[in-house]
């Protein structure tokens, strides 16, 4: 191997670790808000995310997206977006605020959680009217170099690892 192929795979080792220790940090400043009483079994739990983020290099994703939807809150007025998919059963998620429902009390874990993703993508969605769909479709297009675009007929935009789906109706309960 090449040595600019070695000290490049070093920097994307780094970066990884970085945007982990980042989303660890970041949740970790807010638990005590999301569960005045840390159990035990929040600990392990948010200890296995963690893990799984770390692994996966997800991380940078999660971080993105959590800007997307504190913009969204922020710009568009929104409390608190429907969210489906990974998200509904993720305990970082719901710590940070980025979905409604705990999914400890609920019992909510994600298949993904089982498995290791390597260069597989995790699909999120958010569900709106039509008027909050293409106002959120154009923040995520005013935030993010890549531009969002149809996927499978729904407009999507990736972040990083992460696949972000703008639906339309209010279905989701989380």
């Amino acid at each position: 191997m090449k040595k600019s192929q070695k000290e490049t795979r070093k920097q994307e080792k780094v970066q990884l670790q970085n945007d982990w220790k980042a989303l660890r940090t970041y949740t970790e400043l807010r638990v005590q808000r999301s569960w005045p009483e840390l159990t035990d079994e929040i600990r392990k739990r948010l200890d296995m995310e963690y893990d799984w983020f770390g692994r996966n290099g997800i991380a940078k994703g999660m971080l993105m997206l959590k800007d997307f939807i504190d913009a969204a809150k922020r710009n568009l007025g929104i409390e608190a977006l429907p969210t489906d998919g990974f998200l509904a059963g993720s305990a970082v998620a719901y710590c940070l605020g980025m979905t409604r429902k705990d999914p400890v009390a609920a019992g909510l874990k994600p298949e993904e959680f089982e498995t290791d993703f390597e260069k597989r993508y995790l699909n999120v969605w958010v569900s709106s009217d039509l008027d909050t769909r293409d106002a959120m479709i154009r923040l995520a297009d005013s935030m993010f170099e890549e531009k969002s675009k149809l996927r499978l007929g729904v407009p999507a935009i990736r972040l990083d690892r992460i696949y972000l789906e703008f639906r339309r109706g209010c279905d989701a309960e989380q």
